[in-house]
């Protein structure tokens, strides 16, 4: 071999097998590269999220937590708002008229309001109620002009005569008008007072509330009769008086009785609009227990009489015949 083949054998080869190793290389990894990005990755199962795919709420910003203090302190100072401003005994006995107005538009009821000392005497009239008594607390404005009547039917039984139950109808249109909505508002307002007037009756340690409870179911215990009630004529006595037949009724408390003699039609509708008054009352708080029946503290004697208004209505005191 010549000098000039040594010298291209040399000088020439070699770059040119170094040049060579390096294209095979690279065109190894590109080829494996390939590979790799042809082959499907493994599916992700639906319970393995990755962590950016986790539902994890936003971090809060600072003046998330000041608008919601904000709006706190917004809700109580709504509340504040809310509570209920009471009337004060002078408020009432000054404001009766009008304050007692506004719970019905009938005529006869307004003018019931100008009656001095209304309010004591209906706290009292509830006692009376609550024990089993007629309301002799408001005897003037309950009063009637025509007395008790009965007639016997062709079957030869008494019963109450029609013109007899249509005593109470004004009474009771008057009551029937009386606001449930504008009731429990006013009640709201007046609970101080009347716990006031109650235990000025010698109920120290009984709430109002109780003493309404009681009154209620006093009203509603009174069994309705599925007919007309008839009466048994007792004579000998200085006038005649009439029973009720009904050993049930006779044996009703003489509130009951009161409520029975207004007739069916007059005593569903009082009975439906105390259900109606009562059932609009806000829910009681706690207090005391109401007393026993036979341990309720009488009324006290020194109670102011109620002077009625010379346009108020005067019904005679409940003097007609015992049933």
């Amino acid at each position: 071999m010549n000098d000039k083949w040594r010298k291209i054998i040399c000088y020439g080869l070699p770059p040119i097998i170094i040049l060579t190793l390096v294209g095979l290389l690279f065109l190894y990894q590109r080829r494996q590269q390939e590979a790799q990005e042809a082959v499907p990755s493994e599916p992700t199962s639906s319970h393995e999220l990755s962590e950016a795919e986790l539902p994890f709420p936003d971090e809060p910003d600072p003046e998330d937590y000041e608008d919601a203090e904000v709006a706190s302190q917004k809700s109580e100072h709504a509340d504040a708002k809310e509570v209920v401003k009471t009337f004060t005994m002078e408020e009432v006995e000054g404001q009766q008229e009008e304050i007692g107005g506004a719970l019905s538009d009938n005529e006869l009821w307004k003018k019931w309001m100008k009656t001095p000392a209304l309010v004591e005497h209906a706290v009292k009239a509830l006692d009376e109620v609550a024990n089993g008594e007629r309301p002799m607390a408001l005897a003037s404005l309950l009063r009637l002009e025509l007395p008790f009547e009965a007639e016997r039917r062709e079957d030869g039984k008494w019963v109450q005569t029609e013109a007899s139950k249509k005593r109470y109808e004004t009474t009771v249109k008057v009551f029937c008008s009386i606001q449930p909505e504008g009731f429990a508002s006013m009640y709201r307002k007046m609970e101080p007072v009347l716990q006031r007037l109650l235990e000025k009756l010698g109920y120290r340690d009984m709430n109002i509330r109780h003493m309404i409870d009681k009154a209620y179911q006093v009203l509603m215990e009174l069994p309705i009769p599925d007919e007309e009630p008839t009466l048994l004529l007792i004579e000998g006595l200085e006038k005649p008086i009439y029973q009720w037949e009904d050993t049930t009724l006779e044996d009703l408390n003489d509130a009951q009785k009161l409520l029975l003699r207004l007739g069916m039609e007059n005593m569903q509708a009082v009975r439906n609009h105390c259900r109606a008054l009562y059932s609009a009352l806000p829910q009681p708080t706690d207090a005391p227990a109401p007393q026993p029946k036979d341990a309720i503290t009488p009324q006290s004697a020194d109670a102011p009489v109620l002077q009625p208004v010379e346009d108020a209505p005067l019904l005679q005191p409940l003097e007609e015949p015992a049933e």
